[in-house]
């Protein structure tokens, strides 16, 4: 079949959009055999997912490792805070971090950090992300855009020597309710439908 792989990723982004699941499940004490590997899986394909436990942002941190939704090469962001302000002024730090990385790894611009991160928008795709987690060599393939919704995009690939496995974020219990219940913080941040 001629452009398979294109027309693979057209069918996904026809059935795929706009789609919501909702998935939970309960996890006491060890970690079943081959939870790790489906978890990395499900990352792997783009699906977003969220651990919540009762424990130490320590403790929180060493599960995420063990069942594979950290590594050691991801941006960890952890939020800690206790009250409102504090909580808003956090995750707005932790945007503007998360911005700034992106820009720098994948070569683009983006004009208006206020809208929603989102790596379609600035023209990196699963695939694209996949690709420069995996290589091994220098490559840099240049193409500037500039598009009509506000993003520069300059379709750069480097590895740059560094790795980068995406971002994570341990918030505490008392700080997620602030970040969900705060109608301004969640909608500024969205940290109730993550995307990155």
């Amino acid at each position: 079949m001629d452009r398979r792989e294109e027309k693979v990723n057209d069918a996904y982004e026809e059935i795929e959009t706009n789609m919501k699941l909702l998935g939970a499940t309960g996890i006491e004490d060890k970690l079943q055999d081959g939870v790790p590997q489906c978890i990395e899986r499900l990352i792997q394909a783009g699906i977003k997912i969220w651990v919540l436990t009762g424990d130490k942002v320590e403790t929180a941190f060493n599960i995420g490792l063990s069942c594979r939704l950290l590594t050691n090469e991801m941006e960890i962001y952890t939020i800690e805070e206790e009250n409102e302000n504090d909580v808003m002024q956090r995750l707005d730090q932790v945007r503007k971090e998360m911005i700034q990385k992106i820009q720098q790894l994948f070569s683009v611009k983006i004009e208006d950090p206020t809208k929603r991160l989102d790596w379609k928008d600035w023209g990196i795709d699963e695939m694209k992300f996949d690709q420069y987690r995996k290589a091994s060599s220098n490559i840099e393939q240049t193409n500037h855009n500039q598009r009509d919704d506000g993003f520069t995009t300059m379709n750069t690939y480097s590895q740059n020597q560094e790795q980068f496995e995406g971002f994570g974020l341990l918030i505490t219990g008392q700080a997620l309710v602030h970040a969900l219940t705060d109608k301004d913080i969640s909608a500024d941040h969205s940290l109730s439908k993550p995307h990155l």
